[in-house]
């Protein structure tokens, strides 16, 4: 459960909120995995009118379109199947409403949703499958009670299906092309290279106590969490500062004996780890060693700016393993270049 640290202590996660911000909050907890709910990003939207749709996915979108029409279409009138069915979509709406409740209930994560505009967090989870359960249902009591006898209902049901499916597929692609929130790829890799980096042991190794994580993403903008996965994976100190934010790194670097800095690069997907020895125009710059890291391996090239010039080193990592370049002169940690080879 995540308690959110401010200067002077952590969050009362018993403050109540208002009653508009629990309406507010547990619609946006318990509905943000909700079928087509993705559609309210308007960088959704517009990627899907750009690109279009595959082939594959109208053949798809197709298929549960054709699935939903035979449905209605060869449903038989059941009273008592039905009865049973409204009992279990019933039950489905009430989970999907309750396990966000207490969240909804909190100050704090009302804020989140009401200020930050969070659109979903742990509870969503299991409140998709209420929804689904629920919609479930009620798609199979509508023939079983006896609803869909006109000769409409296959028809309007297939169109439906196909167009929910279509839009769900285009949507998916959407969020991994635009990386939007933590369910893009890129999140993913960032997460997945910090923990490689945390495993590898070297920030503990160079016992660095204030470390500038550039180009990773916290939780909620914050990196209490990189903090603790450093404690937890490399042995490092609990009084290990880990920040994404370059102007504090900087404000605060003579308060500190060992900065250091990890660097995500995004194009080869690895981490560079190094000390923070000065800085200048803004930029950090080392004098020592630069380990790189990579969490799924492979050939690359390393290549930085250093008082003789421009110099570059092969390596080839395996997955989770690490490479240390000797060093002795003055490198700016921002031309440092990681390519696959």
């Amino acid at each position: 459960h995540p308690i959110v640290p401010l200067q002077d202590g952590v969050e009362d996660l018993s403050q109540l909120g208002s009653p508009k911000g629990f309406v507010i909050t547990l619609g946006a907890f318990s509905g943000g995995m909700f079928p087509l709910a993705d559609l309210v990003h308007p960088r959704v939207r517009s990627r899907i009118l750009a690109d279009g749709f595959e082939i594959r996915d109208i053949l798809l979108a197709l298929t549960a379109g054709i699935g939903a029409f035979m449905f209605m279409k060869s449903a038989r009138e059941d009273k008592e199947a039905a009865s049973r069915v409204r009992i279990l979509g019933i039950c489905g709406m009430i989970g999907a409403l309750c396990f966000p409740m207490v969240h909804a209930l909190t100050a704090v994560y009302q804020s989140w949703v009401v200020e930050g505009h969070q659109f979903g967090y742990v509870p969503t989870t299991i409140s998709y499958f209420g929804w689904i359960l629920f919609l479930t249902c009620a798609v199979s009591y509508l023939p079983l009670s006896g609803r869909t006898r006109g000769k409409v209902s296959p028809y309007v049901a297939g169109v439906i299906l196909f167009a929910a499916t279509l839009l769900t597929l285009g949507i998916n692609r959407a969020l991994v092309e635009e990386k939007i929130g933590p369910t893009s790829v890129s999140y993913a890799y960032r997460t997945q290279q910090y923990y490689a980096a945390a495993c590898d042991g070297y920030c503990a190794e160079r016992d660095y106590d204030q470390i500038l994580a550039v180009n990773f993403d916290g939780v909620h903008e914050n990196m209490m969490f990189h903090e603790i996965m450093l404690e937890n994976e490399s042995g490092m100190p609990y009084y290990t500062k880990v920040t994404a934010d370059a102007g504090e790194f900087f404000d605060t670097l003579p308060v500190f004996e060992n900065p250091g800095i990890i660097i995500y690069d995004e194009d080869s997907n690895v981490a560079v780890m190094t000390d923070c020895d000065a800085v200048t125009d803004g930029r950090a710059v080392t004098f020592d060693d630069i380990r790189i890291v990579s969490a799924h391996g492979g050939d690359f090239t390393v290549s930085y700016e250093e008082e003789g010039g421009r110099v570059s080193y092969d390596i080839s990592l395996s997955a989770g393993e690490g490479a240390t370049l000797e060093n002795s002169v003055s490198v700016d940690t921002s031309t440092i270049d990681v390519v696959v080879r």
